[in-house]
């Protein structure tokens, strides 16, 4: 790609030193550590995270928010060292801006898919999934747009543990560096724009929040997390800020504030209140994608400015800590490390307490990730190792490797792909809620004739229907919806039993734990209305005694009505009222050689719903609604892509029609008509 040369950069306030200070001569622009810093503050969160590590009752459920503060980081020091070019040159080369990203990014990053495609071909395990799709949306950015189309969300904690799942935010970011370069230029072109250009860049993000406002209001937050357009604010943002602390006249005073005491002390209530947003908020927040990345975008504006007005002193130099810079200077390698290594030791390799998995888990990103940056990563960005013509050889060489090695890394079969460490995550964070006060509200404050609480249980489907329940109908009608899911449990006894297509002598994992658990969490959370939806693991082939059976047969259908007789029993023991929805026909994906799983034949599905309409006729304090009817009679039909992508769990924001016939499933119940 040619060098584009732009007009005269005398008009964007010279990109001079503003304040005397040597800040942003053209020149040269001074390396910032705090920066390094607020990255190293970061990784630690990011890991808390997605291990799921609760310490001193802080369950870090904002730590997917580090990632923004990556994006925003990202937009300011990309726009800063392009303008000053511009200030210096009056032009931007872009070949060399391409070239140098490459280099910086791409590298490290095959060399990690290259590993985990050898470690998942070598030692392929039963809860992991390595495909050539994923490889190939890795390497050529797209993981988040291929999430998009197979409608994902990023809490689906059923879907295929992809080790390059996390690749979604580099794409995204690739994505963006691909497009703003060029934009920048046009924006610099034009004498009139370029003397806006911070305000045409803020003006731009605000566009792009409101598309994210946008998304999580009419289709849930999958879109809003995932769509390049919907996060490119959060960079657009940092982009903005360089401009302006470029270029203002407003810079020095403001520079000036900083340096005081009182500014001093602001800013370290601006980092306290970005901390406190990364550890309070969590994905079920409902203002996360209608202010929530904005507010966080500010606060990294915030602290950056900071780190540019007064890098040795206050903010920045608490975050100039060697200690802080190192953990940010190999914050890239550590995240594009840390998620592999997690799903690749987890729980049921390991057989480790929570506390040791972390330590174990982080110990080997450590050592991976310090490898990798200090005898690849660095010397290629020093070009002491593949220099020239040699990287794109040496990138291509492990591009096929990769995707050779993808291809012939063993599948699991879909019942090995269900995360027993999510049932524990779901089920420590109900364990978590605050007793319910005796004198708490029953009704609704918004709508006095709906609950003020409902509780939804079941297996995984649970899950989808109580989390898409809260989002849509819950917040907006002032009811606490809150679910419990026993990922692959059923409502009946523990029994050995093979569950689509994997054998459990000794029943599900967790589930045990999670029967056990439910009884704690209704006194805890004193729901009116709970909300049963049982499904695949009661059609499932068991072992009763001694022998095989399954839904059907006289003796199987009677011993599972007594459980679920039970069961409903068991959740109306605090008074509630139970609910209990039959389940839609499923079709899970198979594997090559598995035409159709026990589970999904339909005459199964059926004798199971009958079972749920007889209870309800017998036990007064159980009601029904067919759900299976509305989902089979909906437009596309009951398996219709967009609604289950999967072909079994509904997404909810995907059907307004479901989600109003299941409230007023729990109006009717609540009233006991």
């Amino acid at each position: 790609m040619a060098e584009l040369a732009v007009a005269s950069p005398g008009t964007l306030a010279t990109f001079n030193d503003v304040d005397g200070r040597g800040l942003t001569a053209p020149g040269k622009l001074a390396r910032l550590p705090a920066l390094d810093g607020i990255r190293g503050l970061g990784i630690p969160l990011v890991l808390l995270y997605h291990h799921g590590l609760a310490i001193f009752g802080i369950k870090f459920g904002g730590g997917f928010l580090t990632v923004s503060m990556f994006f925003t980081l990202s937009g300011f020091l990309i726009t800063r060292l392009l303008l000053q070019e511009f200030g210096r040159a009056g032009s931007i080369a872009l070949k060399q801006f391409y070239a140098r990203r490459i280099r910086r990014l791409m590298p490290a990053a095959l060399a990690v898919f290259t590993l985990v495609a050898l470690f998942w071909a070598v030692f392929p395990g039963s809860t992991r999934s390595l495909t050539v799709r994923s490889m190939f949306w890795a390497i050529f950015y797209g993981t988040n747009i291929s999430l998009i189309s197979q409608g994902n969300s990023y809490q689906d904690l059923f879907a295929d543990r992809s080790p390059l799942q996390h690749t979604w935010s580099l794409s995204l970011e690739e994505q963006i560096y691909i497009i703003f370069p060029l934009a920048l230029v046009l924006i610099l072109r034009s004498a009139r724009v370029r003397r806006h250009a911070a305000a045409v860049l803020a003006a731009t993000g605000v566009l792009s929040f409101a598309a994210a406002w946008w998304w999580s209001m009419s289709s849930g937050n999958t879109r809003a997390y995932y769509a390049t357009e919907a996060r490119a604010g959060e960079f657009l943002f940092g982009a903005a800020f360089a401009a302006f602390w470029l270029a203002s006249t407003r810079v020095p005073a403001i520079a000036a504030f900083i340096r005081s005491t009182t500014g001093r002390l602001a800013g370290l209530a601006f980092l306290a209140a970005e901390v406190l947003l990364w550890v309070s908020v969590d994905l079920n927040t409902s203002w996360l994608f209608r202010g929530g990345t904005l507010i966080n975008a500010v606060l990294v504006c915030t602290v950056m400015g900071y780190a540019s007005a007064e890098p040795n002193r206050g903010v920045a130099r608490l975050l100039s800590n060697p200690w802080l810079m190192s953990l940010g200077q190999r914050a890239y390698t550590i995240y594009l490390v840390h998620w592999p290594v997690f799903i690749f030791v987890d729980r049921a390799s390991t057989g480790l307490s929570s506390p040791l998995l972390f330590a174990l888990r982080v110990g080997i990103t450590g050592i991976i990730s310090e490898t990798i940056y200090r005898f690849f990563e660095t010397p290629i960005l020093q070009s002491k190792l593949w220099a020239g013509r040699r990287l794109a050889r040496g990138c291509l060489l492990l591009v096929c490797g990769a995707l050779i090695m993808a291809a012939f890394a063993p599948q699991p079969r879909v019942g090995q792909l269900i995360d027993s460490e999510a049932l524990a995550l779901q089920q420590q964070a109900l364990e978590a809620l605050p007793q319910v006060a005796a004198d708490a509200p029953a009704a609704s404050l918004i709508d006095p004739t709906l609950p003020a609480r409902v509780l939804v249980v079941g297996d995984s489907q649970s899950y989808f229907v109580g989390t898409g329940m809260a989002q849509m109908w819950g917040v907006p009608f002032g009811v606490d919806v809150q679910q419990s899911a026993g990922v692959g449990c059923g409502t009946a006894p523990i029994t050995p039993m093979q569950y689509l297509g994997s054998d459990f002598p000794l029943g599900r994992p967790g589930c045990r734990e999670w029967l056990e658990a439910l009884p704690r969490i209704l006194q805890r959370f004193q729901p009116q209305v709970v909300v049963i939806v049982g499904g695949l693991a009661d059609l499932s082939n068991r072992t009763i005694n001694g022998s095989d059976q399954h839904i059907g047969q006289p003796a199987y259908d009677l011993w599972l009505q007594t459980g679920m007789s039970d069961f409903a029993t068991k959740m109306g023991v605090t008074g509630a009222k139970v609910l209990w929805l039959t389940h839609p026909h499923v079709d899970p994906p198979n594997p090559p050689d598995i035409d159709q799983y026990p589970e999904e034949e339909h005459i199964r599905m059926d004798r199971y719903n009958e079972l749920i309409t007889q209870l309800a006729a017998t036990d007064q304090n159980v009601f029904t609604a067919d759900l299976a009817a509305v989902v089979a009679n909906r437009p596309g039909g009951e398996f219709s892509r967009t609604f289950r992508p999967d072909g079994s769990h509904m997404l909810l924001t995907e059907a307004q029609d479901v989600v109003d016939f299941i409230a007023q499933a729990i109006r009717i119940t609540n009233s006991g008509e």
